[in-house]
């Protein structure tokens, strides 16, 4: 937590901007001097009165539930029983629909979760409603219709974070299957082939994605290349 904020605060002096954090008091929360960003730590206690909890943690919930959901239904048809099917999902994909569904909180929504915390004016400001994410709200109701699941209940499953969980130490290993793409020239050739999809049923946001993708692997393909070439031009020289 001390490394990251140091970096932040590099990101934030390189900006000409002085920031202010909001900690709670947790352990890994260090209370540390910097030079562009002050931090102040919340009295304890005080958890579920922060902005956080006042829609911020639940939106991005909401999404996150919704790439989880999206990812399952995906591997669904690649395993052949319930054990392995909950065993499916690895860490990095954990991390990868985390990273979308922050994406996908709004400034707006932070913003407001401020307001009705108190730590900014109300003034001219309707913060009776926070903005839920409907989208994501909309995308998971009809499977958890079809499970007999609560949404409410699918997306705070976790709210109680002191349940004990139980460790089987004979089945906690992280999947590790070998990726299908292992060069980018295959990458480029798949991406090729998913760009014609787009084409066909003319998908533009998939598409626009798609060819980014593509010329990002293209480019990476030829820095490749080039350091390849270098080093076998002049094999007497030594490359980090």
């Amino acid at each position: 937590m001390e490394q990251w904020l140091r970096y932040f605060n590099a990101d934030m002096r390189s900006q000409n901007r002085n920031v202010l954090i909001f900690l709670d008091n947790a352990a890994c929360h260090p209370k540390i001097e910097l030079s562009n960003t002050k931090i102040l730590m919340l009295p304890p206690n005080t958890t579920s009165i922060t902005p956080m909890d006042q829609g911020v943690i639940y939106t991005f919930k909401s999404y996150y539930r919704k790439f989880l959901l999206q990812l399952l239904l995906r591997k669904m048809d690649n395993c052949s029983s319930a054990h392995q099917f909950a065993k499916s999902v690895s860490v990095l994909d954990a991390v990868n629909c985390i990273a979308l569904a922050c994406d996908n909180v709004k400034a707006e929504c932070v913003q407001k979760c401020f307001r009705k915390a108190g730590f900014l004016s109300n003034e001219g400001t309707n913060t009776n409603g926070i903005d839920l994410p409907e989208n994501a709200l909309k995308d998971i109701n009809e499977e958890c219709i079809i499970a007999n699941v609560n949404v409410e209940d699918f997306i705070t499953f976790d709210k109680e974070e002191e349940k004990e969980v139980e460790n089987d130490d004979n089945d906690d290993s992280e999947t590790n299957d070998e990726p299908k793409i292992k060069d980018f020239k295959t990458a480029i050739s798949y991406l090729e082939e998913l760009q014609k999809l787009s084409a066909t049923i003319s998908n533009s946001n998939l598409l626009e994605l798609t060819t980014k993708a593509r010329e990002c692997a293209e480019r990476c393909n030829v820095t490749e290349f080039l350091a390849l070439f270098i080093i076998l031009l002049f094999p007497e020289h030594t490359y980090c």
